[in-house]
């Protein structure tokens, strides 16, 4: 149950951030704010770089998933296979 509630937050984390750079484009495409534009493609590059990182951990986790899998279907077909 830990390990659902950990993974719903992780992807919840994800989706957080997927919306904030989203945000800090659409900012930067149509310049509504009125900061440095610099600044704004400075916000966007970090916002993308935390975007990077979470993905690049929920495929580290799915990697780690899919060897677990397949070990269990390894053992399973050990075992039913006289």
């Amino acid at each position: 149950m830990a390990a659902k509630f950990a993974a719903a937050q992780k992807d919840q984390k994800v989706y957080n951030e997927v919306g904030s750079v989203d945000v800090a484009l659409c900012s930067l495409r149509g310049n509504t704010r009125k900061s440095d534009p610099k600044t704004d493609v400075q916000v966007v590059q970090w916002r993308l770089d935390t975007l990077d990182c979470s993905i690049s951990g929920l495929e580290a986790g799915l990697e780690r998933l899919f060897r677990c899998l397949l070990q269990h279907r390894v053992s399973l077909l050990n075992v039913l296979t006289p």
